[in-house]
């Protein structure tokens, strides 16, 4: 189905497939967002109007519409691009999609379709530029040279000099600009354009470490306002700074705060951004360990219908929809989804226990998650023995001796011109040959092994490996779990066909992170 038509028609089969599971699963679930070539999604734009959404992977531009029934790729990326850090859309051009890159900042007019560069730093190393805002007539850029800006009717691009170092994150109310460093918050008078650092992150980071580490990790993740608060998220926790007072710790319970990418308000059913009343407000936390809510008391993880914990971006439309850009794709959650009852959690929600969801006469044979989990660690070679084996041969390595072979020989004696009364005769002489062997142990190895350094090293990066593995097979095996229930359920043969099909390519993601066991191991499967 390349064309159009049938990327809308299997569209709008999962939109129905999902409404009608919604009387058999209780709570959100997330939906995946069809027509996209690359699984990657970095970034998403929604235009000022709301009717346009916009995301982009390292490699192409899409669009798609409210609803996502019709999504497309609009453009190739320009090849210097190698990372895309986020798309952004300004109020006075809706018809220009700003990209920011590794590459500077380019812009991809709509009606003409073609790129073209905005910004290139004139460092020779450091073209990031991270995040964009418009205030009034004049255009501010993050970059990791700092702070640029131009006016709508310049071209030319000016540094701010109060910034020597990367800036992440913009933000802006009614009376100030607000930017983000590695450690810092720094505040901007919008009317007297003077500068003010409001938080700092209170960490010890030396100067020639800056350049090198903080680039690739800052300690500081982003930067929220909610009305008249502020909210600054650390690796260590979140603060917020609420009217004149100064910044306290916010609830971050459940959170993997250093694991975090950005963080939302969603509205409430009544529309109202931000309430003024702190309790009635509802966060959603992006983090490269899954989506999280919280709805005035605590944190929860918000899961279901997500094939993978690595969430890059998170938009929240007009529509109060919610849209994540992961590396499985970019998935949504329609306003109806969104908001449910106070006195629910959404992570609490579970299947419906109605008799009618009874899935008798329908149960599968299948492996449970614990030989799924098995089987992948054993296919990607990360198990804890592999490493034990390794510590354990270090150490017999010192049984083994160093063993040392040598020969020296004299060839300049071999053959010799006499020397007596017939000189010139060639006469052979004496053929010395000396050889040697010996051999050495290093017993203090049996105690310490210098390959127990590199050893270490290894080791974590294996248990990082096995973890994340881990955590995308559970992922995507209760995901194919609730599909494979709800399918069960459905009359519609057209439906269960597509349902079908999306059951399948979840199992083929299984088979390729076990090499094969799971379908092998499939003895009754609808």
């Amino acid at each position: 189905m390349g064309t159009k038509e049938g990327i809308f028609t299997l569209s709008l089969l999962w939109v129905l497939v999902v409404t009608l599971a919604e009387g058999a699963v209780n709570g959100p679930m997330w939906q995946k967002i069809n027509g996209v070539l690359e699984s990657e999604i970095q970034s998403i734009a929604v235009n000022a109007t709301g009717h346009m959404i916009y995301f982009a992977s390292d490699k192409s531009l899409y669009q798609t519409q409210p609803r996502y029934q019709l999504t497309q790729r609009l453009a190739t990326l320009p090849s210097s691009i190698h990372q895309v850090h986020q798309l952004s859309i300004l109020p006075t051009a809706s018809s220009t999609i700003y990209l920011l890159t590794d590459d500077g900042v380019y812009s991809y007019y709509l009606p003409a379709q073609r790129w073209q560069k905005e910004f290139e730093s004139s460092a020779e190393h450091g073209q990031d530029t991270y995040d964009m805002i418009q205030l009034d007539d004049l255009i501010y850029l993050a970059s990791s040279q700092g702070i640029f800006l131009h006016s709508l009717d310049s071209n030319t691009w000016r540094k701010i000099n109060n910034f020597n170092e990367a800036v992440y994150r913009l933000a802006a109310n009614k009376d100030y600009l607000y930017a983000v460093t590695s450690q810092d918050v720094y505040r901007m008078e919008r009317m007297t354009k003077t500068w003010q650092k409001i938080f700092h992150a209170g960490i010890n980071v030396m100067e020639e470490d800056k350049n090198a580490e903080d680039i690739q990790d800052p300690w500081i993740k982003d930067l929220f306002l909610c009305g008249d608060d502020i909210f600054v998220s650390t690796k260590e926790g979140i603060y917020i700074k609420q009217a004149d007072m100064e910044f306290k710790p916010f609830n971050t319970e459940l959170l993997p705060t250093n694991k975090l990418v950005k963080m939302v308000e969603i509205s409430s059913a009544s529309h109202e951004v931000c309430p003024s009343d702190a309790s009635k407000r509802k966060f959603l936390a992006a983090t490269t360990d899954g989506l999280f809510l919280f709805n005035g008391k605590v944190w929860q993880p918000l899961y279901q219908g997500l094939e993978t914990n690595d969430i890059r971006d998170l938009v929240v439309t007009q529509d109060t929809d919610v849209l994540a850009a992961t590396d499985k794709g970019i998935f949504y959650l329609t306003t109806e989804q969104t908001f449910i009852n106070d006195d629910q959690t959404l992570a609490s929600r579970k299947f419906s226990e109605d008799k009618s969801f009874k899935t008798e006469g329908t149960r599968l044979s299948e492996p449970n998650i614990r030989q799924v989990q098995a089987w992948a660690i054993d296919y990607a070679e990360v198990n804890p023995e592999k490493i034990l084996a390794w510590r354990s041969q270090a150490r017999m390595k010192a049984l083994l001796p160093n063993v040392n072979v040598g020969i020296d020989r004299d060839a300049g004696e071999v053959f010799h011109w006499d020397t007596g009364p017939n000189p010139d005769v060639l006469q052979k002489g004496r053929d010395l040959t000396d050889w040697g062997i010996s051999v050495t142990w290093n017993l203090g190895e049996l105690i310490w092994n210098n390959d127990q350094t590199s050893i270490d090293s290894r080791s974590k990066l294996m248990v990082e490996l096995r973890q994340d593995i881990l955590d995308q097979i559970t992922r995507i095996y209760f995901e194919r779990k609730r599909l494979t229930l709800v399918g069960a359920q459905l009359n519609d043969e057209s439906i269960h066909q597509d349902m079908q099909l999306r059951i399948e390519e979840l199992t083929a993601l299984l088979d390729g992170y076990t090499g094969g066991r799971f379908s092998a191991a499939l003895t009754d499967f609808h």
